[in-house]
């Protein structure tokens, strides 16, 4: 090898084993020792049918893939060979550009409670039926093109001599179908396991639909603050897993380089066989990717994208840097392992697939194991300064995910090339240029692959994320779990374009010249390491801390714990407090902290409550939001009735939030999904009356979340928190004012979920969006102070669900910090 080629051999190299080592292999390591250091498990954390569970939907969804993926698949081998190929791989690249979890929501946007069917569903007992039925067809919606690509390659390398014969000899449609399956039965059952080792590792659609699979399990885990070698031990199975399917990937694609190569080389495409290609994938492509965003975006009433901008402007940005940074390292990776592997002699060549094998297992871990790797790998004392606490471990956990694509695209190119050309090259291998154009693709394709998995990554995002400086998919998912369509149908929006942006141009691949690309990659590459750059400062950093007294509480499912509380009420008469959490427990506390008692909702499989409150007599209500209803307990738990139903008439609800207590006995009641409307009970729960209506104008609600009573009983403060103002409204249910309006600025606020009434007549809100408590002016609106910051120290908060008083004692349920803070104010 001359001195030119070695040295930009060995600087790949170089490149590649440190883009390993810090990506790989120092996780790895503090991984093991964190695994072996955690204590042997001595109770069952996961439950014992979530591996089971695991596999069967996993083959489940690649067995119902399967005749969609071979159908598209066999369109798509007969036109890559024409005029078309192009448009026809960006049509089946572009499902794979939305994430799964987000083509579940716009099912469910489409058939949940608000329609006819989801209706059905709530009235039979059959949601969980239902949450699954559109789980599935939503990942198969999602995967099928892991099963197109195959069989499409399948295509072009077969003779067509079979299928000829059989039509000129008069077979069935049915004989010719099942001729084409024998034929192309490996293709099929190769894709068909790429999907179910995908599936396996997946979590946010199954956590979204409240299946308990490995990865649903180990993710509600981490959230209730499982340390990572207890997440890593328990997630061996599916680390196992990785390792099988990472070994499988280096075969498969040493097998289907050097068979797309001969298949690139031929037209297989027939003119007369086009147009029912074109039908069949077009078909495919408009059921499984265009109907589902149109049906959501159907049901979204309004779309307000200047309230968009104004909220998520900075994660919007942050997101975007942020992608062409991993788009930037995942090129990066690729170049060096393609110069490696196609410029490298045996050795080299050895390493190569070793380092491809161990970024392969990488990809197959579940989500959140990866997480707990990199969290033991850079959260420490040492190094958590310079690397957890600057972003640079969330850049370096998202090349670990995707990472793995990156490296099938080097491989395949540099497999792909001809014996031929490899022999001539080798010859006189002086310039960089010979591989240049092979190089440039796989730049290309693998900056525009990572950068845009990379924007909707979800599970590493929100665990690697600086607190302040949130990426726009942590967003996406709260606006999924607790907020209206309309802000998530804007990102989908954008991520679809983003989507077909990188099917287009990994189409066009063969016509893009790229020759000055090698300084961008190299800008965007530093720009990685310069966390200023990529990061601002947290947007609430100028708050002043909440002066935390007291801190009660912790992530867990034990005594004394909380997985995400999500509701608060107190009852100063007696002393004590009250927590709802995701696990559909209420805890009772005295007001220093002491655990008094625990009790569980009856029910809990279509959701748990997001709200709580304490009547003047003691009474404990509980809206049992997904059960369409209101429980009443006493202290003990002991339940006193009940009242409610679904529906959409008097009396009837949907999703009940938040309860206030009138001076008379009056009963106000919230509730949101298609209602939004505040109705009216005595003190029996029968119906009195209502007010409200969908919407963001005078009188209008969009999600109010919680609501309160002024001190003399009549004015009611409506926490409209997706229209992120305070409503007022007299007892009577007339409009009075609006206070704030959508912004992180004085007296503006980002979905205020919680608000309590203080002795002076002014009110406190916490703030979901600005992770902060914000004080208002109740006639004006003008802030009167702001408290917290986004963080995990004590004083700062994530996401604060909830607030109430006690005299001078301020209790903020900091949700995503999993515990109370109380606060003295002066």
């Amino acid at each position: 090898m001359r001195p030119f080629a070695a040295g930009h051999v060995m600087g790949a190299v170089l490149v590649g084993g440190v883009l390993c080592f810090l990506t790989v292999l120092w996780p790895a390591y503090f991984g093991v020792r964190a695994l072996v250091q955690s204590p042997a498990l001595d109770q069952e954390l996961v439950p014992d049918g979530a591996l089971l569970r695991t596999v069967q939907w996993s083959l489940l969804i690649a067995i119902v893939s399967a005749p969609i993926g071979f159908v598209a698949g066999n369109a798509l081998g007969r036109l890559l060979g024409g005029r078309g190929g192009r448009l026809a791989s960006a049509l089946c690249i572009a499902p794979l550009c939305l994430p799964g979890y987000a083509v579940f929501w716009c099912w469910w946007q489409a058939f949940g409670p608000g329609s006819a069917l989801g209706a059905w569903a709530i009235q039979h007992d059959a949601v969980a039926m239902l949450r699954e039925g559109i789980l599935l067809l939503a990942m198969v919606c999602w995967s099928w093109p892991l099963i197109a690509w195959p069989i499409a390659g399948s295509v072009l390398v077969r003779s067509n001599a079979s299928s000829t014969m059989a039509k000129l000899d008069g077979a069935s449609l049915r004989q010719r179908v099942a001729l084409s399956i024998r034929s192309q039965g490996g293709a099929l059952v190769v894709g068909m396991a790429i999907i179910a080792f995908v599936m396996a590792g997946t979590t946010i659609s199954f956590d979204l639909a409240q299946v308990a699979t490995m990865g649903f399990e180990l993710r509600a885990l981490d959230a209730v603050g499982v340390s990572p070698g207890t997440l890593l031990r328990l997630a061996l199975p599916s680390i196992v897993l990785a390792l099988i399917g990472a070994g499988a990937a280096l075969v498969l694609v040493r097998h289907s380089s050097h068979r797309w190569r001969t298949a690139l080389t031929l037209r297989a495409a027939r003119a007369e066989s086009s147009r029912g290609a074109w039908f069949a994938l077009v078909f495919v492509v408009v059921f499984t990717v265009a109907l589902p965003i149109l049906l959501a975006l159907g049901g979204s009433r309004f779309v307000q994208s200047e309230m968009f901008w104004t909220l998520y402007a900075g994660p919007t940005m942050r997101t975007l840097v942020g992608a062409l940074i991993d788009g930037g390292l995942g090129a990066a990776l690729a170049g060096a392992l393609y110069l490696q592997y196609a410029q490298g002699g045996r050795l080299l060549r050895g390493l190569a697939l070793v380092f491809a094998g161990l970024w392969l297992v990488m990809a197959l871990v579940p989500a959140i194991a990866l997480s707990a790797l990199m969290t033991a790998g850079y959260n420490s004392e040492w190094l958590g300064a310079a690397f957890y606490d600057t972003g640079i471990a969330l850049y370096l956990g998202h090349l670990a995910g995707v990472g793995g694509v990156a490296v099938l695209i080097a491989l395949f190119f540099a497999m792909s090339e001809s014996p031929s050309s490899v022999a001539i090259r080798r010859l006189d291998p002086v310039r960089l240029t010979a591989v240049g154009p092979r190089l440039r693709a796989t730049l290309t394709a693998a900056f525009a692959v990572t950068a845009v998995l990379s924007l909707g990554e979800l599970v590493v995002t929100s665990r690697l994320e600086v607190p302040g400086s949130s990426r726009i998919a942590t967003s996406l998912l709260n606006a999924m779990h607790y907020q209206r369509p309309d802000t998530v149908m804007i990102a989908l929006i954008g991520l679809m374009v983003a989507g077909w942006g990188l099917a287009l141009l990994l189409a066009l691949l063969p016509k893009i010249a790229l020759r000055s690309s090698m300084p961008l990659f190299l800008l965007v590459l530093m720009l990685g390491f310069v966390p200023g750059c990529a990061d601002p400062a947290p947007e609430s950093s100028e708050l002043t801390r909440l002066p935390t007294d007291i801190s009660i509480g912790a992530p867990g499912r034990g005594p004394g714990l909380f997985d995400t509380p999500r509701g608060i009420a107190l009852d100063a008469a007696r002393n004590r407090f009250y927590v709802v959490d995701k696990s559909a427990r209420v805890q009772r506390f005295s007001l220093d902290g002491e655990l008094e008692a625990v009790w569980s909702m009856p029910e809990s499989t279509n959701g748990k409550p997001v709200g709580i409150s304490v009547a003047p007599d003691g009474r404990v209500f509980v809206p049992d939001t997904h059960y369409n209803r209101v429980l009443v307990y006493d202290p003990d738990g002991n339940e006193l009735m009940r009242f409610g139903s679904f529906g959409l008439g008097p009396g009837e609800f949907v999703y009940p939030t938040d309860i206030a207590f009138g001076p008379n006995g009056e009963i106000y009641v919230a509730e949101y999904g298609t209602n939004d409307r505040i109705q009216v009970f005595d003190a029996e729960g029968q119906y009195v009356g209502g007010f409200g209506a969908l919407g963001t104008g005078a009188g209008e609600f969009t999600r109010p979340q919680s609501i309160a009573l002024s001190q003399d009983g009549e004015e009611l403060f409506v926490a409209d928190a997706c229209n992120h103002r305070i409503g007022v409204f007299g007892r009577d249910g007339v409009w009075r004012r609006a206070l704030g309006g959508p912004g992180q600025e004085d007296g503006q606020m980002s979905y205020p979920y919680g608000l309590s009434v203080l002795p002076d007549g002014s009110i406190l809100v916490s703030e979901f969006g600005n992770n902060r408590v914000q004080r208002l002016d109740s006639q004006t609106g003008a802030s009167l102070g702001m408290w917290g910051g986004a963080g995990f120290e004590r004083g700062l908060l994530r996401t604060p669900w909830g607030v109430d008083v006690a005299g001078s004692r301020v209790f903020v349920l900091d949700s995503g910090n999993a515990r109370v803070q109380v606060a003295t104010f002066d």
